[in-house]
């Protein structure tokens, strides 16, 4: 897991995401309303066989934020079911 340097006893760290590189914190505000917090990054991905981790990790890292999931892991799922 890459955690900020800065924020290693954060309440609300920021991560890296192993396909984008992009340093996101965990959770974030929604600019619109109803302005409550969403979560950038999740454990689990849906496109992995029984919920298991991202597709796209690498190397044993499998933080992946949320977007990333969404093209990355699903392009990686089609590729797997079509071959």
């Amino acid at each position: 897991m890459a955690i900020h340097p800065a924020d290693r006893h954060a309440q609300n760290p920021r991560l890296q995401c192993v396909v984008c590189a992009k340093w996101m914190r965990l959770h974030v505000k929604e600019p619109r309303p109803p302005y409550g917090e969403r979560q950038t990054f999740f454990g689990g991905c849906t496109y992995a066989d029984g919920y298991g981790d991202h597709l796209a990790g690498r190397n044993g890292d499998f933080d992946v934020c949320a977007g990333c999931c969404e093209t990355a892991c699903q392009q990686i799922a089609i590729a797997r079911a079509a071959g």
